[in-house]
């Protein structure tokens, strides 16, 4: 039988990948018993019996060869041993991160390990980390490489949370007379919703089988940016190696204090408070389109905050004689393109029509402008005038000449067009 060869007690004994515990001491292998590696003491140790009885439970150390699949490691009698066993991985409804042994079919044999600990996703490598109880730490290799994880909307009735994180992995075990490897996909799917704590976006992750009675938090190493379409995460410090597309949006709230934005993570639309600081403003006369890069800080729980690089880009025109911002998403069809609800101050003359945006209430903010229209021609700004003033576009010609301010502000969250006196 194949299996981990050990000594305990003087006795020559196998960790069958049957299941069961066989004495090899002799020329004829003989079943003395079984093993097990799950337990409610979740300490990772294996525990056996010979001949009907309990033996102490042996210390098992994990890891993952290139190919996935488990070697596992004990010392025994003063002398370590190791084997690798060819097998597939899943993560239970119970978050109990589980490895099954199969055979040279393919099939699962009885066996299985359990493998107790924390989860998370390293910074250089997106592997799949499992920080081991006891001491140790392994890691799943992805199946292709950069684009292993993905984040969906959650497509499993009974939940409430609207986030499913999958990520992708498959194990290749070879064995001895089989010509072909046999390829085993992991099942790592976690069904939660996107949250900001101690400083930093994490995976929630609810138990299947019992929703909100337990939660496994997935951590990050690497590095998030807020974009337009929501979020980018990063398998390296400097951010160039982008890995996760994380559905969101940034929202101008206004209101009283510093965090006039409210910011919207994956498809179970948790919501932050978020203030927005520029750092660079580029607006685009063609095609009323402009650039924002800064910082986003959102406001967690516990009280801290996550700052993160900020890229937003937007475009703008008039809706119902509001001008008004959209998310400028071109790609990747992540969402639908979203109102940023800025406000601001128009102000006209010489043919000339700009828009001074509002987005924050810190006093001493980068002013950001935009011009509206083709400034300098006039059939441009009879137009747009009267979209401003609400008025016809023959009586914005009489106005042509005039000197015009006029606001947009948000109250309760709507838009409302303050006008001058006399139009």
């Amino acid at each position: 039988m194949e299996g981990l060869r050990f000594t305990a007690a003087g006795r020559k004994l196998l960790l069958a990948t049957t299941g069961y515990m066989v004495d090899v001491a002799g020329a004829a292998e003989k079943v003395v018993g079984k093993w097990a590696a799950q337990s409610t003491q979740k300490d990772n140790q294996i525990r056996y019996t010979v001949d009907g009885v309990a033996q102490p439970p042996i210390k098992a150390n994990y890891s993952f060869t290139k190919r996935n699949q488990l070697q596992v490691s004990v010392t025994s009698d003063g002398s370590a041993t190791k084997f690798v066993f060819p097998g597939r991985i899943e993560v239970d409804s119970n978050h109990d991160f589980k490895y099954f042994v199969i055979d040279s079919k393919g099939a699962d044999t009885s066996a299985f390990f359990v493998l107790y600990g924390e989860f998370n996703f390293a910074d250089t490598t997106v592997n799949l980390v499992v920080k081991l109880t006891g001491g140790g730490e392994t890691a799943v290799t992805g199946a292709s490489g950069s684009q292993s994880l993905e984040t969906v909307k959650n497509h499993m009735a009974g939940f409430d949370a609207d986030d499913l994180l999958t990520f992708h992995a498959r194990t290749i075990n070879v064995f001895d007379g089989v010509t072909d490897p046999v390829s085993k996909l992991a099942i790592l799917d976690f069904l939660g919703n996107w949250d900001v704590q101690d400083g930093t976006i994490v995976f929630v992750s609810q138990v299947r089988s019992s929703p909100g009675t337990r939660e496994v938090n997935l951590g990050f190493a690497g590095k998030f940016k807020a974009v337009t379409a929501g979020f980018v995460y990063f398998a390296d410090a400097s951010g160039a190696k982008a890995v996760l597309n994380i559905r969101g949006r940034h929202t101008f709230k206004g209101g009283a204090g510093a965090l006039a934005w409210s910011t919207v993570i994956g498809f179970s639309e948790k919501s932050f408070d978020a203030q927005v600081n520029v750092s660079g403003f580029v607006p685009l006369g063609s095609g009323q389109s402009l650039t924002i890069d800064g910082k986003l800080a959102i406001k967690g729980g516990g009280g801290k905050s996550l700052s993160l690089d900020l890229s937003l880009q937007a475009r703008y025109d008039f809706e119902a004689g509001f001008l008004v911002f959209r998310a400028d998403i071109a790609t990747g069809g992540l969402q639908p393109q979203y109102d940023l609800m800025l406000a601001g101050a128009f102000k006209y003359s010489n043919l000339n029509l700009s828009f001074q945006i509002q987005y924050t209430n810190t006093a001493g903010a980068k002013k950001l402008t935009v011009a509206v229209g083709v400034q300098g021609n006039r059939d441009s700004m009879i137009r747009n005038l009267s979209l401003m003033l609400d008025i016809s576009e023959s009586e914005a010609k009489l106005k042509l000449d005039l000197t015009i301010e006029a606001r947009i502000v948000l109250k309760n969250g709507v838009r409302v067009k303050e006008l001058p006196e006399e139009q």
